[in-house]
C-alpha cells in the first residue's frame, strides 16, 4: 500500500492521536519483511500529505494526529483514505456513487488522488462553462479543496502548460500506462500562494490590501477565519486588517458577498471595481 495513503488512513482512524513510535511499528503489517517504518519515511510523508492534498499532520506533545479542517473541505479526502480506492470501478461512471455527494466533482478525487500519487498520466474530457467541450492529456500535480470545490493542477497537452481544472467540469477520465516526471514541481508548490480561491499559477501578482471590519461581529470573524495566511492586523486598530494578496475574480465576489459588512480601504483599483458593481446590483434591484 502506498505509504502516504496508509499514513493518512492510519492517523484518521486515530482521532486521539498516536505516538511517532507506534506509527511507525504499525507499519509492520504492511512491509513485506515486517519492518517498522524509518522516521525520515514518516517525515518524508507527512510533507507530502499536506504540500500534494492540504492535510495536515500536527503534533501536540508526543502525539501525532490529522489537523481539523474546514469541514466540506477535506470532507472528501479523509473519505478517500478511509476506504479502498479502486480506479478502474470509476472510469468513465458519471453516474457512480461518489466519495462524498455534496462535494461537487468528488466522484473523480479517488482516481485523480491515484494519478498524483503514481504520477500516471490521463485522458480528460473537460467541459469549461459556456465552452465546447475537449480531450486533454493530463499529468496531474496537485489536487485540492477550495470552498468546498475540487480542483487539480496539471500539464494539460491542450494548452501545453499548467492549469487548474474544476473536478467538477470533468465528464470522463482515464488513468493511462506509463508515468510523468514533474518538471514543473517548484512552480506547483506556489501556485496559490497569493490567491484566495481557485484562480493561481505564477502570473499572479499580489499587492497590498487594507479592509476594515465594520461590525464587530466582522471583526470577530476576520480574526477567526483570515481571508489570507498573510492578513495581519493593522497596530492600534482592532477592526483593520492588511493583507499581500492578488485580487481575483473571486476575492471580488466574496468582498461583495460580505456586504456593508466589510470596507475595502486599499487598493484604489479594487474599491472601485466593487464600487461599480454594487451600484450595478442596486440598479439592478431597483428595476
Amino acid at each position: 500500500m502506498n505509504k502516504c495513503i496508509w499514513l493518512a488512513r492510519l492517523l484518521n482512524s486515530h482521532p486521539q492521536g498516536m505516538t511517532r513510535a507506534a506509527i511507525l511499528e504499525a507499519w509492520r503489517d504492511e512491509d513485506d519483511q515486517q519492518r517498522p517504518m524509518a522516521p525520515s519515511t514518516f517525515y518524508d510523508n507527512c510533507q507530502y500529505l499536506a504540500t500534494r492534498f492540504g492535510i495536515q499532520v500536527e503534533r501536540k506533545g508526543n502525539l501525532y494526529r490529522l489537523q481539523a479542517g474546514a469541514g466540506a473541505e477535506t470532507n472528501s479526502i479523509f473519505r478517500i483514505i478511509g476506504q479502498d480506492s479502486t480506479p478502474e470501478s470509476t472510469l468513465n461512471m458519471p453516474g457512480s456513487a461518489t466519495p462524498d455527494d455534496a462535494t461537487p466533482g468528488a466522484r473523480w478525487l479517488p482516481l485523480m488522488v491515484t494519478a498524483v500519487m503514481e504520477r500516471r498520466r490521463m485522458v480528460m474530457t473537460y467541459a469549461p462553462p459556456g465552452k465546447e467541450a475537449y480531450d486533454t492529456w493530463l499529468c496531474p500535480y496537485v489536487v485540492k479543496q477550495i470552498h468546498g470545490l475540487c480542483y487539480v493542477v496539471g500539464h494539460s497537452s491542450h494548452h501545453g502548460a499548467l492549469r487548474t481544472f474544476a473536478l467538477d467540469r470533468i465528464t470522463a477520465l482515464n488513468l493511462q500506462g506509463g508515468t510523468f516526471r514533474r518538471t514543473a514541481e517548484g512552480t506547483v508548490k506556489g501556485w496559490f500562494a497569493d490567491s484566495f480561491g481557485a484562480f493561481g499559477g505564477p502570473g499572479l501578482r499580489p499587492e497590498r490590501l487594507v479592509v476594515r471590519a465594520t461590525t464587530p461581529r466582522m471583526a470577530a470573524y476576520l480574526r477567526q477565519r483570515p481571508l489570507h495566511p498573510s492578513q495581519q492586523p493593522l497596530s492600534g486598530d482592532a477592526c483593520r486588517f492588511a493583507l499581500h494578496m492578488a485580487v481575483t475574480p473571486d476575492l471580488v465576489g466574496q468582498m461583495l458577498a460580505f456586504g456593508p459588512d466589510l470596507c475595502v480601504e486599499e487598493p484604489q483599483a479594487l474599491k472601485n471595481e466593487i464600487g461599480r458593481r454594487a451600484a450595478a446590483i442596486a440598479a439592478l434591484a431597483g428595476e
